[in-house]
């Protein structure tokens, strides 16, 4: 597979566009049955339509008849199935065009349709935002997140236009429930006042683990505690607290102790960190991992004395066993690709046996089954998802490592045009997070990188201190130093691409989103190495996004708990704006008009002060976008702006 190397702008039917990309579907939550016949996993639209959600459905793989096929056609958006502890039945969470939230449902394996399983006749005034099932250990009810019913009187001062909104008044509990699969009957189950984030039920049904603040407001995760209760939501026992966020609570199988990741991070679902263990009758520590990977899936075994992790290693994944009675680690398997985790682990006599989801920069993702027999690892994949994807021309993916500040490696990804040799025009893009990490991924499912490099632009993608995939301590190395250590290790490799050829010093540039929409920007203010720009969603103004974003917490981890209001601290000699007179890089801005997390005044600030300093700048605003872009004509928008804008200044 070659790219037209006579006439990049030329048509290639195998070219990657932006268009092939988004036409590409998703694979995700893939489940596995606890008889291991049968494997349930969501495929869906890596897109959404104006004002409706990411189209979705639940497909089932029979695992002995290597069949699989579509098993819901409920609505626009099925997703997060889970099967019941006897395998017959699986539930899910399903969104009508016509409800605002999710609904649960119940289907029988052997049966065509599901069942509604909250009925409004038998109870008003129930729950909305349901989240997070999981089925009760009898198999008789589901628990689930949901938020605590709106307060009727505020509902009619909004309808007669009463209404104000005093400081975090319009907020809503995420609270605990159960609802009865035969009866439909709805219970909440967690003591009142708290803000339930993530819970899992006892082997023996007797209490919850689970992660709590005090506010209901995002920022409060970063404040979290976990705690047990009973199923009356009384008998609370708080076990664990610590500054940095604790996530993923699992109980043993005997009910002895509570296992749980421990990181900092930025979104909520999404963690990667160190693996702990604790006692559930006093909150002793019995199990402290601190090797030099990212957990972000572990499953207890049946012994309750070993753990299942699958962590990111690098760029790449980890497989492997840990011991509380001793600390060891036993690793089943690492290597370069990208394995993400159910945790829905069936072990029996024959071994262990889970279900992944597996990618890598020349494979669309996929679920598939490991299997551990007698320490051997085997794989299984269970389907091809995106068959057509291997008619896709794809750039080469390699491995980079160079020294970063203060001498410590740090790693990275090259993608490269397969059709020429370098030195290249090249496009460093930085992850967001920043506690996260450029890992070994199909960028062709929804990404502009493996455009830019069918017109012959390399793309570079570092994983600098900060990131995820090389134990806590590296992710917590940049932590009130943004901008400084971090920003050397990037500038480093770039400096390293050019050094061996790799890159064209004439013709660099630079993008980022988020965190590395901060980080970006900080770099065009500190260098003017740069031909063009690209930042979506980024930080440039600390103090302000202090303000302003609905996870105020967040920023006070990651610059140390310094002062935001300090006129001499680093939430002004760290913010881009503050060296905006240093800018001569064309800059093209992005950013969705409804972000909560990073405002949009934060790339308006930026714009103007650009625009006002003679600096060549455009700035795109996607109307009813958050903090992600997910609309199709919205993302393919940003993707061919962002192509265009980097061979137009980099030609």
């Amino acid at each position: 597979m070659h790219i037209n190397t006579d006439n990049n702008d030329a048509a290639n039917p195998n070219q990657a566009t932006p268009e092939i990309a988004l036409r590409l579907k998703s694979v995700s939550d893939v489940q596995l049955s606890p008889d291991k016949k049968f494997v349930a996993y969501v495929v869906g639209n890596n897109y959404t339509e104006p004002g409706k959600p990411a189209k979705s459905s639940i497909w089932i793989a029979n695992n002995h008849r290597g069949e699989e096929r579509r098993f819901t056609y409920q609505s626009v958006s099925d997703i997060s199935p889970r099967w019941s502890p006897d395998g017959r039945n699986f539930a899910f969470l399903s969104k009508n065009l016509a409800d605002e939230t999710y609904e649960i449902f119940i289907q029988n394996i052997d049966e065509d349709t599901a069942q509604q399983v909250i009925n409004n006749n038998i109870q008003s005034n129930l729950p909305d935002s349901i989240q997070s099932i999981q089925w009760c250990p009898e198999g008789k009810s589901i628990s689930f997140l949901g938020k605590n019913p709106k307060n009727q009187s505020k509902n009619e001062k909004y309808i007669q236009g009463d209404d104000a909104i005093e400081s975090h008044d319009s907020q809503r509990f995420l609270q605990l429930y159960t609802v009865n699969i035969h009866s439909g009957k709805v219970k909440c189950v967690s003591p009142n006042g708290l803000q339930i984030w993530e819970a899992s039920l006892s082997p023996n049904g007797d209490r919850f683990a689970a992660i709590v603040s005090d506010y209901p407001s995002e920022g409060s995760w970063y404040k979290s505690r976990l705690i047990t209760f009973s199923e009356s939501g009384d008998s609370i026992k708080t076990l664990y607290s610590s500054d940095r966020q604790i996530a993923s609570p699992m109980w043993s199988p005997n009910n002895k102790s509570i296992a749980f990741l421990t990181s900092t991070w930025s979104d909520i679902g999404l963690n990667a960190g160190s693996l702990m263990s604790i006692s559930a009758k006093d909150g002793s520590i019995n199990l402290k991992s601190d090797y030099p990977v990212s957990t972000h899936t572990f499953s207890w075994l049946q012994n309750n004395e070993t753990i299942l992790t699958i962590s990111h290693r690098f760029s790449g994944s980890e497989l492997a066993i840990e011991n509380l009675s001793n600390g060891n680690k036993k690793v089943l398997w690492k290597g370069t690709e990208t394995i993400t985790g159910s945790g829905s682990v069936v072990q029996d006599n024959e071994g262990i046996s889970f279900a992944v989801i597996k990618e890598n920069s020349d494979q669309s993702p996929d679920p598939w089954l490991i299997h551990n027999l007698e320490d051997q690892i085997s794989w299984e994949r269970i389907t091809i998802t995106n068959p057509k994807s291997a008619d896709i021309a794809l750039g080469i993916t390699e491995e980079i490592r160079w020294t970063g500040a203060h001498g410590l490696e740090i790693q990275g990804l090259l993608i490269r045009p397969n059709h020429k040799e370098g030195p290249y025009p090249m496009v460093t893009v930085i992850h967001g997070g920043p506690t996260w990490s450029h890992l070994n991924l199909y960028y062709a499912m929804d990404s502009w990188f493996q455009s830019l490099v069918a017109h012959g632009i390399a793309v570079f993608l570092p994983n600098p201190r900060g990131s995820t995939g090389r134990g806590l301590e590296f992710a917590e190395a940049n932590i009130g130093e943004l901008g400084d250590t971090d920003w050397d290790d990037v500038l480093n490799g770039i400096k390293y691409c050019v050094k061996n050829e790799l890159a064209n010093s004439d013709k660099l540039g630079i993008a980022g989103s988020s965190y590395g929409g901060f980080l970006a920007a900080w770099g065009i203010t500190q260098t003017d190495i740069f031909k063009a720009a690209v930042l979506k969603a980024g930080i440039y103004d600390w103090r302000s996004f202090h303000g302003t974003t609905l996870i105020p917490e967040w920023d006070q981890i990651h610059n140390g708990q310094a002062d935001p209001w300090d006129p001499d601290g680093i939430y002004s000699t760290h913010s881009p704006i503050a060296h905006i007179r240093n800018v001569k890089t064309p800059t093209l801005i992005l950013h969705g008009t409804n972000d909560k997390a990073v405002p949009v005044e934060q790339s308006c600030i930026l714009y103007r002060a650009l625009l006002d300093l003679q600096v060549e700048a455009r700035m795109v605003l996607y109307p009813r976008e958050g903090h992600s872009i997910r609309e199709h004509l919205h993302k393919l928008d940003l993707m061919q702006r962002s192509i265009t804008w980097f061979c137009e200044k980099l030609k």
